[in-house]
């Protein structure tokens, strides 16, 4: 066995450790191994058992992924829309002449099958083809053959589920013919290297083929598909870089059946048959606006990476056992994993703490506690009329002070003097700059807030925001904060004018889901985690005096701090 120590993270995943060695003893399965995230911390990374005769299952095995091979190949496709070289609804045959005007079978009607229903198995297509898996042929030959195969089509476009391969084998040839690129190769440049999947390839020896099985032909390590899932569960970004847009992210986990008689698929045989499918995701759990929140790809030799976005867990469970021998088991450890992370006490943050910025000189005022007296830290950053803006740029726990100058940022990865680190535009003269982690993966980017409108990126980079955001009135102030512990900074505004506070736990357009009066007219808004209490909580800053709220209530200040003078811009943050 090995695993990694998570004694310590107030996590007791004893009851997950004891499903999982039961199961092992009992030879169902003879060997697996499972590693879990909660949301940007590792938790759990176990193996059992033996994955051959004489071969023990280890956190480092390398398994074959079968059909949750579709995730990563959906993925690759979704770049493609990302760069505007194909649409969703763009009919196939546009890029591949065999699958213009298809006969179908019963109907005089031609067809023409889209992109989007060969991600989503609906394109009337047969599951599979001899060609998906024959190396000596290209995958341009093997779609050639799948078009022969699929002539007539079985069924309307659209009208039926039918689960497989084939229609995803088309798919993947289209983004050959749109990028002048083999898949093998592409998907290797663009989902596999940016998020740092060495041992994943589409061939047990890591070769390259010019025949990839586009929907169930992946090995990989627990390691490389938690990466994968983290980036995908942080909206297209990984350690900082832009893999996918999260349109894109969010766009695979819809509902791309579309209303189509589900005639064959794998959950039928699992008592669930009315999971429905985005690209990539099985939908097992919807949210009020139809989109996947708790999603997963089960492959038919027992792996099953899973997300659930209510809880913040990644999870990647291996085995090289039939999926349905072990599905029971997969849904009875994704229950386990859950009611762990909701009762799991992980260990308190620190305290965010005061401070000011002085826009008259571009001085800085840092305390390292909430209590009046003289600053802990001062240093000179920016210049008059600089409006600063708190983060963690670099994702190492610590805060620190950067500057916004009509339209631009400079940011410094330290709390001192000196050059900017990051440098670039974003936002315009007049903007109010924000920063938060807006997409759980432990880095803070910036934003900006301009007439009642949020423009925030999830790069420290210039580029279009990332999320568009109407909320508010276009004299508000913004306030971002994590308001529910989830480790998410969403949203808010205070109303200068009369001293209330707008605070929204998502990141999209609305109505409040926190109100309340809080302050005086003419007040600036402050937000932290005051007491390290998992979330943060708002405070007014008054002509030299924090007045702090440990909940997000009206209510007397349950304390004040006494920094700066009059005309200070507040701050808090981290700072060490």
């Amino acid at each position: 066995m090995a695993s990694v120590a998570v004694s310590a993270s107030g996590y007791d995943l004893s009851g997950v450790r004891s499903q999982l060695q039961a199961a092992v003893a009992a030879n169902q399965p003879p060997g697996l191994s499972l590693s879990i995230r909660h949301r940007n911390r590792l938790i759990f990374r176990e193996a059992y058992g033996r994955i051959a005769f004489g071969i023990p299952f280890t956190t480092e095995s390398r398994v074959f992924l079968a059909s949750s091979t579709k995730l990563i190949s959906m993925a690759a496709v979704m770049v493609c829309v990302d760069r505007g070289l194909i649409r969703l609804d763009d009919p196939v045959g546009a890029y591949l002449p065999a699958f213009r005007d298809m006969p179908v079978v019963g109907s005089t009607r031609r067809a023409n099958p889209t992109i989007r229903q060969c991600m989503a198995h609906t394109s009337g297509m047969r599951g599979t083809s001899a060609a998906i898996g024959n190396p000596a042929i290209t995958l341009e030959q093997a779609v050639a053959i799948i078009a022969q195969e699929n002539t007539p089509l079985r069924a309307q476009p659209g009208t039926e589920f039918f689960y497989g391969g084939a229609s995803m084998h088309v798919v993947g040839r289209v983004v050959e013919v749109v990028t002048g690129t083999p898949f093998d190769t592409f998907v290797r440049q663009n989902i596999l290297v940016p998020c740092r999947m060495t041992r994943t390839a589409f061939t047990e020896s890591g070769d390259f083929t010019a025949n990839p099985h586009v929907a169930g032909g992946m090995w990989s390590t627990l390691d490389d598909y938690m990466n994968f899932l983290t980036m995908l569960y942080a909206n297209g970004l990984f350690e900082g870089r832009r893999v996918l847009s999260a349109a894109a992210c969010l766009e695979m986990r819809r509902d791309q059946t579309q209303g189509a008689r589900i005639v064959s698929s794998p959950y039928q045989g699992y008592g669930q048959a009315e999971t429905r499918y985005g690209f990539g995701w099985w939908r097992n759990t919807l949210d009020s606006n139809g989109v996947g929140i708790n999603v997963s790809d089960g492959g038919a030799l027992g792996t099953l990476p899973w997300i659930d976005y209510r809880t913040g867990v990644l999870g990647v469970f291996f085995a090289q056992t039939p999926l349905n021998q072990v599905f029971q088991l997969t849904e009875q450890v994704r229950a386990s994993v859950n009611n762990a992370v909701q009762q799991a006490t992980p260990p308190r943050p620190s305290p965010r703490t005061v401070g000011v910025y002085r826009p008259a000189n571009g001085n800085v005022y840092l305390k390292f506690d909430n209590t009046s007296g003289f600053a802990d830290m001062s240093f000179f950053y920016g210049q008059a009329g600089d409006i600063p803006v708190v983060g963690d740029w670099d994702g190492d726990g610590v805060q620190s002070v950067g500057i916004f100058r009509q339209g631009q940022f400079f940011l410094k990865n330290t709390n001192g003097p000196g050059v900017a680190d990051i440098v670039f535009n974003f936002g315009a003269p007049g903007d109010w700059p924000v920063a938060g982690d807006w997409n759980g993966d432990g880095r803070d980017t910036i934003g900006v807030y301009r007439n009642g409108i949020f423009l925030l990126r999830d790069t420290n980079d210039a580029g279009p925001a990332d999320y568009i955001i109407n909320y508010g009135n276009p004299n508000d102030l913004p306030v971002v904060g994590d308001w529910d512990g989830d480790l998410f900074t969403t949203v808010g505004c205070f109303r200068p004018s009369d001293g209330f506070a707008y605070l929204r736990n998502t990141n999209t357009s609305g109505f409040a889901d926190v109100a309340f009066f809080y302050g005086l007219a003419g007040d600036m808004p402050v937000a932290g985690d005051w007491t390290g209490q998992g979330f943060d909580t708002f405070g007014v800053y008054r002509q030299g005096t924090f007045f702090l709220r440990n909940s997000n209530t009206p209510g007397f200040a349950d304390f004040t701090v006494q920094l700066g003078l009059p005309g200070d811009l507040p701050l808090a943050g981290r700072w060490r």
